[in-house]
């Protein structure tokens, strides 16, 4: 009891205390706060994304199985494959398949596409997933020879029907055609809300309706190379990860063993390989969202150092008192105590507007959207957050009180005499300029981090595409099952292709399957005349029109793009870039040359050379690809219609809208998106850790300059009746005006010499993310350098300005 009367009174006097100086006391507390909530919200997202276990049973059972070469992660598989992996393994106790597709809902309103995901059988059980209402997938509804039920997600269900339960039972019309005749699908269930299949199922990604993914007679069924699956696994128990891939390696030996030709890729190391889900979720965000953890980290250190710095000097400025009290009686442990207590009690506050700053933060992270950052949508300063907010409160209150605390108690210090000698106030300036050149130090590491982030996202927004993307736009349009024949879908694109060129504000439009800036679908084989056997090189084909180079900006630089004398009937045609023109006829000319798509296919010849486009991103280098009339290869049933605007005009959304309809009223229209757009989206994760890490920077400058201004107004402070005593006996102000500057510049100095090593071996954390900069680029570290002495430099100079205000009269009087 008596304790706690002993806490509840250092508590009240330490509010006192603190409510006495209210501009110590907000400073110090935003400082705190500053750092508290980057760590904090940081705390969050690498709890949300790396620590939390994925939300489905038993989720470390779990695994990602796939196609593998090279040791890359696990990657798509066929039906026979998964097949072989349900009969082959003994690790497993479950297996199964999901594949993306898409549907159009027509019937009830506008015709709408939705991405579908179809499953295999165990799927849905795989995670858990348990409709909310309605049913699953009976046993007999996956041997159908085409999916006949459809199970909901919560949002398509709300969005389409807003929430109408009589949708249960009821039979939706999708992929209307001419006839009048549509595919049937009975709704049979509704996914909870919320529900999402783990993002490392890449072609579950985004699904809003499941379908059953038939195992029956069909081709696909039977094609080993028809790989359009990702596969996932549950341990047996008492299974681990190690021994599940040495099974799924023995199985691909014999599976090589048995299908030589299907597997010899890469000189035969084509084979299974398995990753835990989880690992498999974050592996891409791992090592940036912990580097990022660290930054933070950093951060709260700078604002412990800079909060030990002040409640150093207020403990200095309050000698006198704490020498009262000691010679009242009061001991060393009991001013270290209420010292300490004056301490937590700010932490707590800083905690406090930190956690709440944190949250703030957390929802402004989620605007980003990272592509590489899963389950970002979940985030939330909850339990473990909070926990680490009220851990960080403890270890910072202890951590930038105890030295405050210790040289306030000190017998010196507490003592009158030693108030009036100020000894302690040598070792108390030692230790504060200490404190400032590792506040320095550590600034520096982030200053320079930041500076090589920033200087490669410019380097990355000045690359040059290859393309014109200024008042350029695509919309995807998707054709139903019942444009049957290669040529229904070449006449349709090319009508629809006609009408929005006519539209008022139109300048050109085109067809493209792949716009750039994204992934390529088709790669198929590349033979020439006197290729020499053995595997062909794989190079990415694009299917276009004639008018896509145009829309695009992209130069024909020899031969000629597409024309309309391009058709069905005429001889197969190519343009390639020229980087495929180096690599395959490095000594002679594109133009005229041929190759072939394959052993059997036509020979293709190439009619023109265009210049390299960026197609994967901006940070990959153009590689050899080609690009084929799309009225010669009409089976993809997914293509962009682009167009480009002329400048200063906008086309309606309707107007789009309309000149697709006009061709075929029942597709459904997938609204607009600018090539800009696009280019910035392929940039998000780039903008979110090289915004992050400037926000960090430009706090830790704020707070190491502000440290070293209370350094150095303290050290003028305490220097006065020197300074007074100079100027009586004739002393420059300047000269001591440029001393106390020099002096200030020097401890910034040194935290530069012990941070820039620090710098240069912690900056080989972000290689994977530097474009066009070393991890050692001398430019953004002497930038660094140079920044922290300017602000260094300045903040010494205001405190400085006071040497030639100091009062001679009033120095003398108290002398």
């Amino acid at each position: 009891m008596g304790m706690l009367n002993d806490l509840i009174k250092d508590v009240r006097s330490g509010l006192r205390s603190l409510l006495r100086s209210p501009g110590f006391t907000m400073v110090v507390v935003m400082t705190l706060a500053l750092g508290m909530g980057a760590s904090t919200a940081m705390f969050s997202v690498v709890d949300g994304v790396l620590l939390k276990p994925l939300s489905y049973p038993e989720p470390d059972r779990l695994v990602l199985i796939g196609l593998s070469e090279s040791g890359l992660p696990p990657s798509y598989t066929s039906l026979p494959e998964l097949m072989d992996l349900r009969d082959g393994t003994t690790t497993l106790e479950g297996v199964a398949g999901v594949q993306r597709s898409s549907l159009i809902i027509s019937g009830e309103g506008n015709p709408e596409r939705v991405s579908t995901a179809r499953v295999t059988r165990g799927f849905l059980d795989l995670f858990g997933m348990r409709v909310a209402l309605g049913r699953s997938f009976s046993p007999e509804e996956y041997d159908a020879l085409e999916p006949q039920v459809v199970i909901l997600s919560h949002e398509l269900w709300m969005r389409r029907w807003a929430g109408d339960v009589s949708v249960l039972g009821r039979t939706i019309r999708t992929d209307e055609d001419r006839s009048g005749a549509f595919t049937l699908l009975t709704v049979v269930g509704i996914l909870p809300e919320g529900f999402r299949p783990p993002e490392a199922l890449a072609t579950a990604a985004g699904a809003e309706a499941w379908l059953p993914l038939p195992t029956g007679p069909a081709a696909y069924a039977t094609n080993r190379a028809s790989r359009s699956l990702y596969i996932a696994g549950r341990l047996e128990r008492g299974a681990d990860i190690g021994a599940a891939r040495r099974e799924l390696e023995a199985l691909s030996d014999d599976l090589r063993a048995t299908y030589p030709t299907t597997y010899e890729n890469a000189g035969g190391r084509r084979g299974f390989s398995a990753q835990p889900l989880v690992e498999a979720t974050v592996a891409s965000s791992r090592q940036m969202l912990l580097m990022l953890l660290g930054a933070s980290a950093l951060l709260l250190i700078i604002g412990c150092a800079n909060a030990a710095n002040l409640l150093l000097a207020r403990a200095m400025e309050r000698r006198r008192e704490l020498s009262v009290r000691s010679a009242l009686g009061a001991s060393k442990a009991r001013l270290v105590r209420q010292l300490l207590t004056e301490s937590l009690l700010l932490a707590t506050a800083s905690g406090v507007l930190g956690a709440l700053t944190a949250a703030g933060a957390v929802l402004a992270l989620r605007t980003f959207e990272p592509s590489e950052v899963p389950r970002l949508d979940s985030l939330a300063v909850d339990g473990r957050p909070l926990a680490f907010a009220a851990a960080s409160i403890v270890l910072t209150g202890v951590l930038f009180g105890l030295a405050p605390a210790l040289f306030g108690s000190t017998r010196e210090c507490a003592t009158l005499a030693g108030a009036a000698r100020g000894s302690e106030g040598r070792q108390a300036l030692r230790l504060r300029s200490g404190l400032v050149v590792a506040e320095t130090a550590l600034a520096v590491v982030l200053v320079a981090g930041a500076g090589l982030l920033v200087n490669s996202f410019r380097a990355v927004a000045n690359v040059d595409p290859g393309f014109v993307a200024e008042g350029v736009s695509y919309t995807e349009i998707g054709l139903p099952q019942d444009y049957q024949t290669d040529q229904e879908r070449a006449r349709f694109f090319a009508t629809v292709v006609d009408e929005i060129a006519a539209l008022p504000g139109v300048a050109s439009a085109g067809v493209v399957a792949d716009p750039p800036i994204g992934y390529t679908m088709w790669m198929p084989r590349v033979l020439l005349p006197d290729a020499e056997d053995g595997p062909a090189p794989s190079v990415p084909a694009h299917l276009v029109d004639g008018g896509f180079f145009e829309t695009l900006g992209i130069r024909i630089t020899k031969g000629r793009g597409f024309t309309e004398l391009d058709g069905a009937d005429s001889p197969p045609v190519a343009v390639v870039n020229e980087s495929m023109a180096r690599r395959f006829w490095p000594d002679g000319e594109p133009v005229g040359a041929q190759f072939r798509r394959g052993t059997n296919a036509p020979w293709v010849t190439v009619v023109g050379v265009s210049n390299d486009v960026r197609q994967e991103g901006l940070t990959t280098a153009a590689e050899p690809q080609y690009y084929v009339p799309f009225s010669q290869n009409g089976w993809f049933r997914y293509m962009n219609v682009v167009f480009k605007t002329r400048p200063g005009t906008d086309v309606p959304l309707e107007a789009l809208r309309q000149a697709i309809h006009r061709v075929d009223g029942t597709i459904p229209f997938e609204g607009v998106t600018s090539m800009q757009h696009r280019i910035s989206d392929s940039l998000k994760t780039r903008r979110f850790v090289t915004w992050l890490m400037a926000s960090f920077a430009l706090i830790a400058l704020i707070l190491a300059t502000g440290g070293l201004y209370g350094t150095q107004r303290y050290a003028v402070e305490r220097r006065t009746k020197e300074f007074g005593i100079r100027l009586a006996v004739g002393g420059l102000p300047a000269s001591m005006m440029v001393q106390m500057v020099r002096y200030g510049v020097c401890l910034a100095a040194g935290g530069i010499l012990v941070g820039l090593p620090v710098a240069v071996v912690a900056s080989r954390l972000l290689d994977r993310l530097l474009f066009g900069v070393t991890a050692t680029d001398p430019g953004t570290l002497a930038t660094a350098s140079a920044l922290m002495l300017l602000g260094a430099a300045l903040v010494a100079w205001i405190p400085a300005r006071r040497v030639t205000r100091v009062d001679l009269v009033e120095v003398l009087r108290n002398e």
